[in-house]
């Protein structure tokens, strides 16, 4: 097939086809009639020859000018390619369509990241060019090949062919959009045998990305559609073939697998040329991957799928220890890698940072994160089980520890960790660290959603009465599923004692980060041992003690019942210090807390109610009135609801439980008859309280004065309604 390089001599040879076209005889300006149509031997009438099978988009050039002017085949002309429809192709030649698919998303890309870069203003403007400026419509193309190529045309990363039929837009002069990837349904001949032994690694390389008869594409092969003495040879041929398309991307030879599903051949030989000397010049000299040196792109397919091989090469390029490895760059995309894989780069890293410690990855608003997520939630529950089952005293203990070390406390770690964040529902399915991050990430956090649920109903798992404090502590926070995990409503379900235990433990919570014990509330994840969380609650208890105005007669001891403790904490915090001279900020609140902090204070201030020494920047008074709007339109609403007699009843209340369930009954009714029954909660900040408070008033007036008229202007001479000239 030869493609014409001129859209004269195009239109020249469309002119002297006329035995096997029929055009519209009338000139009424619509070009689409004056181009070629063929009559098939079903009498149909269809844009192609029959028998014509469109060509694999390889070349974006030339894609780029058949695109608007078409194409030639066997002196046959082929309209511009965005007229054709999959009904122009026989109902069972899926590479046509597919081959179709490919070439509308490459183009629609293209064309978009034209008009976004203002290349052109319209893709009408670049079918213009033809015919008066040749040189601006090939440079027009040139310019967008290079954005798609070079990954900045800010498009959705495709990569099947599925994709691409999902993704095609519908624009002007183009078909509809293809809505889903017609399956390649002709039965594989029998006697087709996979792999040939014949077949080297680069024909099937190949062959994977762009297709061979009768197969097409190898990557749209599925097991099932194969003669069954072939299944065992087409599992080790798939397996290499994605794992060496794993490793293009991960040595970051190429980023995406679109550009090698997009690539010409030549350009996909050099890409699997260059892998394979990377793999031969780094990783060759390891023991595992000696046999690296020997092998080459033009090796049979079954020298490369013996044994273990390609599994040794994929775990060397992550696990292998290479002086000559270079790390992933700044910028560059997170691997998606298996918990074996990633334990030792999380903490070790490739030759640079630790990953936990590197926050320089490759983030667009098109290509989301997803792998540093996954990783970053099972990594993280991976090392806080192994700090809770004491391999470990901190996970930054973990870090540049030696690589046997670090092995030996993964193989002793998972089995509680696949107990407790892996098998919560009991089904006894069996995770291994072989598992991408990605996959054990989902899982866990479809278990934690299965152990919430189940807790929800459960009953507490310990009694009341036979706890100290200490050990309200622990459960508080350890546990396959701590309590402090649980909703606040399930703790006054469980009666007057639970919810005093709730009381204290939030207390104590808030108290060790008010006094300095916890310098940040995000350090509380830092806290996975019970050796830990006794260091806290004693120094806690022992910072209290100090700061009391009114000291007990004997400190605070964590080993006292939890009424004990609870009465003592209470009666501390009420009498402790208060220094009027000190200028305070006012912060930025939830209800939640600027209801406590409004009636109690906290461990440092009397209640926010009666305090005077707040900043007079213009900030903090913003704050300030917001604070006091939220709270007063609450205690006006528990008055009404009769939760209380008066605000001087509110105020003189000591339990902070009780408090709590107040504001709960007055948030709830106030959320629905004044906030309109929005997603607020208590937690939410007070300034989006008000926020959304005037924005619903704003509707609300709006609503009220109806639609606003809209007045015809007037002429000169002519009269309003009102009759006024």
């Amino acid at each position: 097939m030869a493609v014409i390089p001129l859209p004269s001599a195009l239109y020249e040879s469309l002119e002297c086809s006329n035995h096997t076209t029929h055009g519209s005889d009338d000139d009424d300006g619509d070009t689409s009639d004056d181009l070629p149509s063929y009559v098939w031997s079903d009498k149909s009438v269809r844009r192609v020859p029959e028998g014509y099978v469109f060509p694999a988009p390889v070349d974006k050039q030339v894609l780029w000018l058949a695109w608007f002017v078409g194409d030639m085949h066997d002196s046959a002309a082929i309209p511009p390619f965005r007229l054709l429809l999959p009904s122009d192709f026989k109902v069972d030649d899926d590479v046509s369509k597919m081959h179709l698919a490919a070439a509308q998303n490459i183009m629609t890309r293209m064309l978009d990241s034209a008009v976004r870069r203002g290349l052109a203003p319209s893709e009408a403007a670049i079918e213009a060019l033809l015919a008066h400026d040749g040189r601006q419509f090939e440079a027009v193309g040139t310019a967008a090949i290079d954005l798609v190529e070079s990954g900045h045309d800010d498009a959705p990363r495709v990569t099947t062919p599925r994709r691409a039929y999902r993704q095609t837009k519908t624009t002007k002069n183009k078909p509809p959009a293809v809505t889903r990837l017609p399956r390649l349904t002709k039965p594989v001949p029998t006697t087709w045998s996979c792999p040939p032994t014949t077949l080297t690694i680069g024909q099937a390389w190949r062959n994977w990305f762009q297709g061979s008869e009768p197969t097409g594409p190898w990557r749209l092969l599925t097991l099932h559609r194969l003669p069954p003495p072939a299944h065992p040879s087409w599992r080790q041929v798939r397996h290499v073939l994605r794992v060496l398309a794993r490793l293009a991307w991960e040595v970051d030879v190429h980023a995406t697998a679109l550009a090698l599903e997009d690539m010409p051949l030549p350009s996909l030989d050099n890409i699997l040329d260059e892998v394979v000397g990377i793999a031969q010049a780094q990783y060759a000299p390891l023991p595992t991957t000696s046999f690296l040196s020997s092998l080459s792109t033009a090796a049979p397919i079954t020298a490369w799928s013996r044994d273990t091989i390609i599994d040794e090469l994929h775990r060397s390029v992550v696990q292998g220890p290479s002086p000559t490895r270079q790390p992933l760059a700044s910028g560059a995309i997170f691997p998606s890698l298996s918990v074996r894989e990633m334990w030792r780069v999380w903490f070790l890293g490739d030759g640079d940072a630790p990953y936990r410690h590197r926050h320089d990855w490759r983030v667009t608003p098109k290509l989301p994160n997803h792998a540093r997520s996954g990783a970053n939630v099972v990594m993280d529950a991976l090392a806080k089980t192994a700090v809770r089952v004491g391999h470990v005293a901190t996970v930054d203990a973990l870090d540049g520890m030696d690589e046997d070390a670090l092995d030996r406390i993964l193989h002793d770690t998972f089995p509680t960790f696949h107990r407790d964040k892996l098998d919560a529902d009991g089904t006894s399915k069996q995770w291994t660290v072989d598992f991408k991050c990605m996959t054990l990430c989902k899982v866990v956090q479809q278990q934690a959603r299965f152990a919430r649920r189940a807790t929800a109903i459960a009953p507490m798992p310990v009694e009341i009465d036979s706890l100290t404090c200490r050990t309200a502590w622990h459960i508080w926070w350890l546990g396959s599923f701590p309590l402090c995990h649980r909703p606040r409503r399930h703790f006054r379900f469980h009666g007057p004692k639970w919810t005093r235990y709730l009381g204290l433990m939030c207390l104590v919570e808030r108290l060790a980060v008010e006094l300095g014990v916890v310098k940040l509330s995000c350090e509380w994840d830092a806290l996975y041992s019970p050796v830990a969380l006794d260091a806290v609650l004693r120094q806690t208890l022992a910072a209290l003690h100090d700061v009391a105005s009114v000291h007990p007669t004997t400190p605070i001891s964590m080993d006292a019942s939890v009424d004990r403790v609870y009465a003592q904490v209470v009666d501390a915090a009420s009498s402790s210090a208060y220094d009027e001279s000190v200028v305070a900020l006012c912060p930025s609140l939830s209800v939640q807390d600027a209801w406590r902090l409004w009636f109690q204070g906290d461990a440092a201030t009397r209640p926010y109610r009666h305090r005077t020494n707040w900043d007079k920047s213009r900030t903090n008074k913003e704050r300030r009135s917001v604070v006091n709007r939220v709270v007063k339109a609450l205690t006006d609403m528990a008055v009404a609801l009769h939760l209380v007699s008066s605000q001087a009843e509110l105020e003189a209340i000591t339990d902070e439980v009780e408090l709590m369930g107040i504001l709960d009954g007055a948030f709830e009714i106030y959320r629905t008859d004044v906030l309109g029954g929005g997603g607020q909660t208590v937690m939410t900040k007070c300034s989006s309280i008000i926020a959304h408070l005037n924005r619903r008033t704003r509707q609300l007036e709006k609503a009220e004065r109806g639609p606003a008229k809209k007045h015809k202007p007037t002429q000169l001479g002519e009269r309003d309604d009102d009759g006024c000239a």
